[in-house]
Formats: structure tokens, C-alpha cells, sequence
């Protein structure tokens, strides 16, 4: 018995030992970073101006960790603390930034060289702007400076307010928002700068070989809801989200069919004329999102025996008649762009 003991002991070791030793470690996740070139550019995003980098990292992804690859792809310095809370991220640049500091001895790369510091400072702006959006869903990303102080770029020819979040270039260099107040999308029954430009951007739906074609307000990366699994663009300048996604059109409803069930009395709709499909209605109606405040939503819908493909743009109440004025705009077609 007592020769059994000693076994018996080491026995229970390694029954405790070997599980943790056998133990697998997570496996990397894939996220995104961007550069975008814009510089101002209102038809940088479909001209070639913004690229996508993937990247693989191990636990949670931070702005900090963001940040920490675009400088090893760019050799820029993006120095800086960030808090982040529901819907926004909130950015303090240090003077041992390339933003604040300029680039002392550092060597630009041939890929990423800049000829002034306004251009330097914009793709530094507007990279991590898109890249901190892409990645934390529906947030607002607020600039500032040296323990919170409103944000002073070199060359941008910009103040950015402490209490404003960042727009993206194209806002301010076009002129659609000033210094003083850039979160003002102007007038609701102006354009306000949106559109108007004939710039389009064209997202590809391989699993129904569809290409959706929608104004380059928008972002040109879109985002599957993991929740919703349909596809979300955000909006550049505004507070508006652009959905995509197709449903099986189960019951072989027809167009009237399809209106009268999804039409209330306070609904606006019409028939879109003009085009090949002529199954196509516009919608518009005011809800109450899930905060239990009123949301706009313009939709576009076409309607086939076999599917029916959805188009919608969450707004502002203030802004629901101007984009169910464009919906129009948006359009679908087979096949590949």
C-alpha cells in the first residue's frame, strides 16, 4: 500500500498538470487598418486614395493597438491616449506624435512621403479617423491635444472643438464645415455638400451577384452586422447609417402586395419611374429607435417574384425628406460592377 502512495500522487499531478499543459491558445483574429489619401479630395475615396490592410492580432483590439500598426506600416508616429465609451473614442494627441512633433529624424517611407505638412497631417487624420471606425462599430471620434485641449494640426489650417467630432477632410477642405462649428450638416432641405457630385460607390453582393451602387457620402467599406447580418455604410459627414441586404421573397408577393403590408397610414411612398425594373417602390417613415428616440428611414425596394432587395437609410427626422429625395439615386444591377 505504501508503494502505491507515491504513484497515486503523481497520478493526481498530472491529471492536474497535463489538461492546462494540453491547452490550445486562442487563435489570432483578423481586423483592418486604412490609409486614406484624401487630403481633401472629394473623389479620393473612389479614385484610389484609400487603401486596407489586414492585420492579425491576439486579445482585445484597442485604439492603442490600431495605432501601433499604422505606425510599422507607414513609419509615422501615431502617439497618443484614447478613452473609449459607448459610441465614441476619443483621441489625445502627444508631442511625441508625427502630428505635433513633425517628423524630426525620422526618414519617410517611398510609399507614404509627403511634400508638406498639410497633406502629412490630413493622412494622419482622416487614417485613423477611418480606421477607428471601421473597427468600433457606430462610434464618433472626437480629436484633441495635450491633455484635451482643442486639437491644432500644422498646415491643416484647422482648430478642431474639443466637444465636435472629426468629419474627415473632404468636409472641411470643400467647405462644408468651418472651424468654428463642423458638425453643422447645414440647411435639411439643402444638400449641405452630400451629394450632387456624380461620385458613387459600388458594393458587390457575391452570394446574389448583385452590385449596389450609392453615393460616395457613404463610406466605401461597409460592415456586416453580426446581428442583423446585413451590410452597414456610415456616413462621412452626418449622422446617418446606409443598410443592404436581399430577403427571399417567400410568398411570390406582388409590388401592390409587398406595399400593402409594409405601408402605414403615416407612410410616404411612390412608384420609381424610369427604370428597366419597374418593380421598385420608395419608402419613408419616422420611427423610434431602441433609446426610444425618433429615427428617420428612407428605403428603396426591389421587389422580384424570387427576392426582394432592401435599401435603407437610418437618419436625423430633420433629414428623412432629402434622402428619400435621393433614394432614387441608389440603384442595383446582376452581375459584377
Amino acid at each position: 500500500m505504501r508503494k502505491l502512495l507515491p504513484a497515486l500522487i503523481i497520478g493526481l499531478c498530472l491529471a492536474v498538470v497535463l489538461p492546462a499543459c494540453g491547452g490550445r491558445a486562442p487563435a489570432p483574429q483578423t481586423a483592418y487598418i486604412y490609409t486614406d489619401f484624401s487630403a481633401g479630395d472629394p473623389g479620393g475615396e473612389t479614385g484610389g486614395a484609400v487603401s486596407r490592410y489586414e492585420i492579425r492580432y491576439n486579445g482585445d483590439l484597442t485604439p492603442a493597438l490600431l495605432a501601433g500598426e499604422l505606425t510599422g506600416l507607414t513609419g509615422l508616429d501615431f502617439s497618443f491616449t484614447a478613452d473609449v465609451s459607448p459610441g465614441a473614442i476619443r483621441v489625445d494627441w502627444g508631442n511625441g506624435s508625427t502630428l505635433l512633433g513633425g517628423l524630426g529624424g525620422l526618414t519617410q517611407k517611398d510609399d507614404f512621403h509627403f511634400a508638406d505638412a498639410a497633406s502629412m497631417n490630413w493622412f494622419m487624420l482622416d487614417s485613423l479617423y477611418r480606421s477607428l471606425r471601421a473597427n468600433f462599430a457606430d462610434c464618433d471620434v472626437y480629436f484633441t491635444m495635450l491633455g484635451g485641449n482643442p486639437l491644432i494640426a500644422p498646415g491643416a489650417g484647422e482648430i478642431f472643438p474639443v466637444d465636435a467630432p472629426y468629419m474627415g477632410s473632404v468636409y472641411y477642405v470643400s467647405g462644408a464645415g468651418d472651424a468654428g462649428n463642423p458638425g453643422d450638416p447645414g440647411d435639411p432641405g439643402d444638400s449641405g455638400g452630400l451629394s450632387g457630385t456624380g461620385e458613387f460607390n459600388r458594393y458587390f453582393d457575391r452570394e446574389n451577384n448583385l452590385t449596389f451602387s450609392y453615393p460616395s457620402e457613404f463610406s466605401l467599406d461597409g460592415r456586416l452586422n453580426p446581428v442583423t447580418e446585413r451590410m452597414e455604410f456610415t456616413s462621412r459627414r452626418e449622422d446617418a447609417l446606409l443598410g443592404f441586404w436581399v430577403d427571399s421573397n417567400e410568398n411570390s408577393e406582388t409590388l401592390q402586395e409587398f406595399v400593402d403590408r409594409v405601408s402605414r397610414s403615416d407612410t410616404q411612398s411612390r412608384r420609381l419611374s424610369g427604370r428597366e425594373n419597374p418593380w421598385v417602390i420608395l419608402l419613408a417613415e419616422t420611427v423610434l429607435s431602441p433609446a426610444g428616440k425618433p429615427r428617420g428611414q428612407a428605403y428603396q425596394f426591389a421587389v422580384w417574384p424570387e427576392r426582394v432587395v432592401n435599401i435603407c437609410v437610418n437618419c436625423s427626422p430633420d433629414r428623412l425628406d432629402y434622402w428619400y429625395d435621393l433614394m432614387e439615386e441608389f440603384s442595383v444591377k446582376d452581375g459584377p460592377p
